[in-house]
């Protein structure tokens, strides 16, 4: 009490490390797309597992995948407009805030509205056109196409143990300081013979999976 405050000491920065305004700004584009695919994955991961969703992201990956849709992202600037071009005898365009998701249409609170002047809509097309020529190619349908890709039972019983003691493993760990971690396992499963496993070519041989936790955190 009663002492002066310190005078915050300023250090004199190299001009090396001035921050690359355009390096910084790629970066930063880098971060948003990978978050925009994290985003993506974590949508599908949450379809569900019942025959509706199943159906549904079936229905979804044969679309994408019948070479009557193309699917394209703009990746060299931050895109928020929303516009529905519909080609028809009457053409139209539908530009507002909803996104085309099940939340943006019948759920949320938005604002569209719908043209069908020549201009307005011959405008928007090209606005759209331009934009289409700058985005790159996205493969959606890979990203769909993982949901359905065949996992070994070891696999899915590790994933369990995770999903059902990883909370219990990490705070054990925070608390004694001593890591637990489950290794890969390779792509083999047990064969009828003891000792043996199967890989994909239907071959048995000697095993060589490995994993490794605390028995004592995995319970009853």
């Amino acid at each position: 009490m009663g002492a002066e405050p310190e005078v915050p000491e300023h250090r004199v920065r190299c001009l090396k490390d001035t921050p690359n305004p355009a390096r910084a700004g790629q970066a930063k584009l880098r971060s948003a797309l990978k978050g925009h695919t994290r985003t993506l994955e974590e949508d599908r991961d949450l379809l569900g597992f019942s025959h509706e969703a199943d159906a549904g992201a079936r229905r979804l990956l044969r679309w994408l995948t019948s070479g009557s849709v193309e699917v394209r992202r703009l990746e060299d600037a931050f895109l928020h407009g929303k516009a529905f071009i519909v080609s028809s005898h009457d053409e139209g365009v539908i530009a507002g805030s909803s996104n085309f998701t099940y939340a943006g249409l019948p759920r949320n609170l938005e604002l569209n509205l719908g043209h069908y002047g020549p201009t307005t809509v011959r405008q928007v097309r090209e606005w759209f056109d331009e934009l289409w020529e700058r985005a790159t190619d996205f493969d959606l349908a890979a990203l769909y196409e993982a949901r359905f890709e065949p996992h070994l039972p070891y696999v899915v019983y590790l994933r369990m143990l995770h999903e059902r003691y990883g909370d219990e493993l990490a705070q054990e760990a925070t608390d004694t300081g001593v890591g637990q971690s489950i290794s890969r396992p390779s792509r083999r499963m047990d064969c009828g013979a003891p000792g043996g496993s199967w890989p994909s070519d239907g071959e048995c041989s000697s095993p060589t999976r490995s994993a490794s936790a605390r028995p004592s955190s995995l319970g009853s």
